[in-house]
């Protein structure tokens, strides 16, 4: 007994778990232990609904847009406004005041820039037109930037300041930087003129232009027969970019600038009443001149800038407040829409300018690329 016991107690000794005593008479029965709880369910998710923003209607968004464009007009309104100089309208023309004084003493200033064509010349006209039957123009300055371009433009444009003359009214020119071949020719008839110290004048003459096309079509297999009538076989159509010209189809044409050239020099000597036509032959050369030398051949009068040339018109027209007015043509409804002017970089390509390409063209312009 007593080993059992020994050996009883090393058991227990050696064993962490003491033996559970034994279950009492009266204990209840064994029963397993209750299921662990059920996880529980995760509510349903709720229904996440986005309210998208209503559907604005096309006319809502035309009227935005317009209400923007509105707004940037007249910002762009105001800020012209405020930059311009009492500009005001009048007829076709934007006025700006240069120097104020009475109206009835006006000094009108108009500009005269870039090529000589047919439109400018229709425009001057125009203007001519205007300032004849405006009594309160006494004078007008014509700011000439200008290069030159078609003898009849030029012409034109010439006879239309002799018209403003005859009306009564005083013409002063105000040379800019260029005033060459046509641009001298609208100026000539001037009362008196004007140039800055930098500006280059001259270039007295004329030149001819007729393209020659018949190696480029030999080259790509064209060919185009001019058939003349009869009668009029020698002469007709004997400049045209179909054929080389003959040597006495030049000669005429020559013969026929020569005369022109004749015309461009009694314009300057009928203009310039210090310069008679046999004075104005030997300067009739093509050259070109400074303002300085301009000046000592008497093809100008005085050296000086536009507030020269307004001083001198007043002068002229006796005027004691002049105020000084430059009339801008505005462009036309379908100008500004189409661009009739603000493209003016651009080539249009028309049956229009392929008519003009193929006709001989006689300038008074000055063309040092040629």
């Amino acid at each position: 007994m007593g080993q059992l016991a020994a050996h009883a107690q090393g058991e227990l000794l050696m064993n962490d778990s003491p033996t559970p005593p034994p279950p009492a008479d009266d204990a209840p029965a064994f029963s397993p232990p209750p299921p662990p709880p059920r996880p529980a369910m995760p509510s349903p998710m709720q229904p996440i609904y986005i309210q998208l923003p209503a559907k604005r209607s096309i006319w809502r968004r035309i009227g935005l847009v317009l209400l923007v464009l509105m707004l940037l007009g007249s910002i762009l309104i105001n800020v012209s406004l405020s930059a311009a100089v009492a500009v005001t309208a009048e007829g076709p023309y934007a006025l700006t005041t240069l120097r104020d004084g009475q109206d009835d003493q006006r000094v009108v200033v108009y500009e005269i820039l870039g090529g000589i064509d047919l439109q400018q010349a229709e425009r001057f006209n125009e203007f001519a037109r205007k300032v004849i039957d405006d009594g309160r123009v006494q004078a007008v300055v014509l700011r000439v930037v200008s290069t030159g371009g078609a003898m009849s433009s030029s012409d034109q444009i010439n006879a239309a300041v002799r018209a403003i003359q005859a009306a009564g009214k005083k013409v002063v020119v105000s040379m800019g930087g260029w005033a060459v071949s046509g641009g001298y020719y609208v100026s000539t008839s001037a009362d008196e003129i004007y140039a800055e110290s930098s500006t280059i004048t001259g270039s007295i003459g004329v030149l001819g232009i007729f393209p020659i096309m018949k190696g480029t079509f030999d080259k790509i297999g064209m060919e185009t027969i001019v058939l003349r009538s009869t009668a009029a076989d020698p002469y007709k159509a004997e400049l045209n970019p179909f054929e080389s010209p003959t040597d006495d189809a030049k000669a005429r044409f020559r013969a026929l600038l020569d005369s022109c050239h004749a015309k461009f020099v009694s314009v300057i000597a009928a203009g310039r009443s210090n310069l008679s036509v046999d004075e104005v032959r030997p300067l009739a050369n093509g050259r070109i001149w400074m303002a300085d030398e301009a000046l000592k051949l008497g093809l100008i009068d005085q050296i000086g800038y536009l507030d020269d040339a307004i001083d001198a018109a007043a002068r002229l027209a006796g005027l004691s407040a002049p105020r000084a007015v430059r009339y801008r043509r505005r462009p036309s409804l379908g100008e500004r829409v189409f661009g009739g002017q603000a493209d003016a970089a651009s080539v249009r390509i028309d049956a229009d300018l392929l008519d003009r390409l193929q006709r001989p063209r006689i300038l008074a312009e000055w063309r040092p690329g040629l």
